[in-house]
């Protein structure tokens, strides 16, 4: 902190301003979100979007020494805590992939490729006794289940 005076003859006195500086390591979410995940989830491919739901109970610690905030651009870091990981996935590209398919396509290809994603897939479509899904989304119902 830093403090300056100056006279203040219209009132007779004396002026004191205080000027302060403030550094803080910042993140972006997603960035940092899916970095985490890459460390230490061996499911997770990069570029899928994921969350770490608890975050702020996560404690981060900085292990570099010497460092400074308004001085250094790259720190390691370790982190404790246990990190509750939810991946997003946009229900319109699900729909518009299984489209059209045959069942089998969504019980080998789509399930296993959203297997990290949730603990559990359903795929309902409308007739039930139909071997493929129907080309309209509207009729497909996808229930993923992450718990």
């Amino acid at each position: 902190i830093e403090y300056t005076q100056s006279p203040n003859e219209l009132r007779g006195g004396v002026n004191i301003v205080a000027k302060a500086s403030i550094a803080a390591i910042t993140f972006k979410k997603s960035d940092f979100d899916a970095f985490i995940a890459s460390q230490i989830l061996p499911d997770y491919i990069a570029g899928q979007e994921i969350e770490i739901l608890n975050v702020g109970e996560l404690e981060l610690k900085v292990v570099t020494d010497d460092f400074s905030v308004a001085a250094s651009e790259n720190f390691e870091f370790s982190l404790k805590g246990d990190a509750q990981f939810q991946w997003s996935f946009d229900e319109g590209k699900v729909l518009a992939a299984v489209a059209g398919k045959q069942a089998s396509f969504i019980e080998k290809g789509l399930i296993e490729e959203l297997k990290p994603m949730a603990k559990e897939i359903e795929v309902s479509v409308t007739p039930f006794w139909s071997g493929s899904v129907p080309t309209n989304p509207d009729r497909i119902k996808i229930n993923i289940i992450n718990e």
